[in-house]
């Protein structure tokens, strides 16, 4: 994956420049104690340098911030811990941000002031909201309260997940997917604006080495989309580790619009499960499951003189690439009836050939976590840059706490690095307080296992 230098390591940079600026200082204070001047000079270039370092030094600076879920009760999401926030937090940022005097702008919006096509108030402090995959509650909690507050977003949606309006939970449930009617209705507010999230949000298998078989111990949403994708949008409703039948092969996992896919011949599949049905069901939770299958994988191949798999081409690649960001396009345009120019990168996840394909599709920009980009007026529009908000700060969900780590990552985003000391707290003490003890089915199989 193509890192540019990160924001984090940009950052870091400065502060430990400016500690050995302080240490320098500090070794004239201790050499030089009776020079009043030297003492004088050497506090002022100090300072000076720090402020320089420290301070906002990226002109035109805009935080992007993403957000996923608001819900009073995310625990459908199955991750909702990491996902979610509670519609309280999300109103105290929305009336931080107002008393502030941040003006909000929508994707396309950043794009024309960052491009010098806007004629927006340069002076005036801007921000972006953005929301990934496109839960119910964005429109159910989020959209009431970005209307109250007169705020604007924009929402990032895989059209896979995107519902008529007669399927799923009942109309104003926090629980499933947005439906047409609520993406027509937010869109026709002025205040919320979609573009496109791909259409899969999925993974899939980027290795040609067997990790292993499935023996109904493993949940996995990536092979539950994947196998099973007309349970796609209510998937939380179903038992994830039915996504195949026992003696499936496992495989790694890389995301599915930057890795080339590995698909395994049907032939196998069918024949490993013929397999592994035939054998007891208390056999499936023994330790040699595994190599049972295994050895029954390499009796078969060798009998039947046949490939294991094989990876989809480079061609076969683009063609899959291309037509699902030019499929997400045209569905969501055909539904809102605006354009749709921007990607936000599924698990923000891309690499440069996918940066390529996206541009020749036809997307004037897309939008990662992992872009190191300012955001800048001064830099290209191309690739936006954001930072999640939607954590824990400090380890706890105290109101206050939470509002602090806000404030900080939005000035440490916009160039204020005297900030980041407070943010890698906040970060760390979350590492350490939420640390996560079980494999989720939201991981690769090679971190499940």
């Amino acid at each position: 994956m193509p890192r540019s230098v990160s924001k984090k390591k940009r950052v870091r940079r400065a502060w430990i420049i400016t500690l050995i600026v302080w240490i320098a200082v500090f070794s004239i204070w201790v050499l030089s104690p009776l020079n009043p001047f030297l003492l004088l000079v050497s506090l002022i270039t100090g300072l000076a340098i720090s402020r320089y370092l420290l301070s906002s030094t990226r002109k035109g600076a805009v935080a992007v911030l993403n957000y996923h879920s608001v819900s009073h009760n995310p625990a459908w999401l199955r991750i909702g811990e990491q996902l979610s926030i509670h519609p309280r937090q999300f109103e105290r940022q929305l009336r931080y941000l107002k008393q502030n005097n941040y003006e909000t702008l929508t994707i396309p919006e950043l794009y024309d002031y960052l491009s010098h096509r806007s004629v927006a108030n340069k002076s005036q402090k801007k921000i972006v909201l953005t929301f990934d995959d496109g839960y119910a509650d964005n429109f159910v909690t989020a959209f009431p309260l970005l209307k109250k507050y007169d705020m604007k977003a924009t929402i990032f949606v895989s059209t896979d997940f995107i519902l008529k309006d007669a399927q799923g939970a009942r109309h104003n449930s926090e629980e499933g997917y947005l439906r047409e009617s609520h993406i027509k209705q937010m869109v026709k507010s002025g205040l919320v604006d979609i573009q496109s999230h791909g259409v899969t949000h999925t993974r899939v298998f980027n290795d040609d080495k067997s990790l292993g078989f499935h023996h109904g111990q493993l949940e996995n949403i990536w092979l539950f989309w994947n196998n099973r994708p007309r349970h796609k949008t209510e998937w939380w409703q179903h038992d994830l580790t039915s996504f195949a039948l026992h003696g499936y092969p496992l495989h790694k996992q890389g995301p599915a619009l930057t890795d080339r896919k590995f698909c395994v011949n049907e032939q196998v599949i069918n024949h490993l499960h013929t397999f592994a049905a035939q054998r007891s069901p208390n056999k499936h939770k023994e330790r040699n499951s595994d190599v049972a299958c295994r050895q029954e994988l390499q009796n078969f191949l060798a009998s039947a003189s046949l490939p294991y798999g094989s990876f989809e081409t480079h061609e076969e690649y683009d063609e899959r690439i291309r037509g699902e960001l030019e499929k997400s396009r045209e569905q969501i345009e055909k539904l809102t009836n605006k354009p749709v120019a921007f990607l936000c990168w599924p698990q923000n996840e891309y690499s440069q050939k996918s940066l390529n394909l996206a541009a020749q599709c036809g997307y004037k920009a897309t939008v990662s976590n992992f872009f190191s980009s300012s955001n800048c007026i001064t830099n290209s529009a191309s690739t936006i840059g954001r930072v999640y908000v939607g954590a824990p700060c400090f380890g706890t969900h105290n109101p206050y706490a939470q509002l602090l780590g806000f404030h900080a990552t939005i000035k440490c985003f916009e160039g204020s690095y005297v900030w980041y000391p407070v943010v890698a707290l906040s970060n760390a003490l979350n590492k350490l307080f939420f640390k996560q003890t079980e494999p989720d089915p939201f991981m690769s199989i090679q971190d499940q296992l």
